[in-house]
């Protein structure tokens, strides 16, 4: 879901930009504050924290009344359940994942993914070969593979367009690229590294604060290499297991940045916030 139509998704950078162009104004106490909830509904968003904190200061801005943010912290996946041909609901399950990366384009086989995947988790026991050659589990809880885009965006602005490097060469686009501090710390924090990515850099303009800023726009796309396994419980049956369904705001299932811890007394009164 992009911010404006058009637009790729939605990630750190665009909410940023947004953020700093006006774009994405908060919304007044009186509309949202700590007491609001914004759930999102996505795979594995749980996990990344530093989205959901921009996220409740998008809609809320960066004082503490600024709404909480959560989302699940495994993929999500939902499944119609008929009666009498006809759809009476959709059952909530979720998927335990595992991931290597690797350049868009560029992929292994399976023998040297599998590899990959006992070198990023040596203490996991899963058949990462086996596993590998499944699109679908044969029974709850067993392991399956799955192929993802990983896109990556980042920008950064410039006061003036003197100020831009030449970076009309690879090396000058590598060195640009290891440079950005934050960038690589942000990608380090998620397990990866720019080796990951397939880069292109070009020039670009961004609004800041009502100003036309000149900019550097770095695009990385990369594949996702995903074993996942349904999240699963014991069933009433000895040695059997089934899937796990039921409400992402589970703590199991459940990650949220909260800001400030809601006032006690009821919506509508002058009470202070924690």
């Amino acid at each position: 879901m992009p911010v404006r139509e058009g637009q790729g998704r939605t990630d750190l950078t665009a909410l940023r930009l947004a953020i700093a162009a006006g774009e994405l104004k908060p919304l007044a106490d009186s509309v949202v504050d700590c007491r609001t909830e914004i759930r999102i509904q996505g795979c594995a968003l749980g996990r990344d924290t530093a989205l959901l904190r921009l996220m409740g200061v998008a809609f809320g801005g960066k004082d503490l009344k600024r709404p909480k943010v959560g989302s699940s912290r495994y993929f999500v996946y939902y499944e119609s359940q008929r009666e009498g041909g006809l759809v009476e609901s959709a059952n909530q399950f979720f998927a335990e994942y595992w991931y290597v990366v690797y350049p868009k384009g560029q992929r292994p086989g399976n023998v040297e993914l599998a590899k990959r995947f006992a070198e990023r988790y040596p203490a996991d026991k899963t058949d990462w070969r086996s596993a590998l050659g499944r699109s679908g589990p044969r029974w709850p809880g067993d392991a399956y593979y799955r192929m993802l885009s990983l896109p990556a965006t980042w920008v950064t602005v410039y006061p003036e367009s003197v100020a831009l490097p030449r970076l009309s060469a690879a090396a000058a686009r590598r060195v640009w690229l290891e440079a950005q501090t934050e960038l690589g710390q942000r990608l380090e924090g998620l397990g990866l590294g720019l080796d990951d990515f397939l880069w292109s850099v070009r020039d670009t303009s961004v609004v800041d604060s009502g100003v036309v800023k000149p900019a550097i726009l770095a695009v990385g796309r990369s594949t996702i290499a995903c074993v996942e396994q349904d999240v699963v419980m014991p069933d009433a049956w000895p040695w059997f297991v089934r899937r796990v369904y039921g409400s992402a705001v589970q703590p199991l299932f459940w990650q949220e940045e909260a800001p400030a811890h809601p006032a006690a007394r009821p919506p509508g009164e002058n009470v202070a916030f924690r």
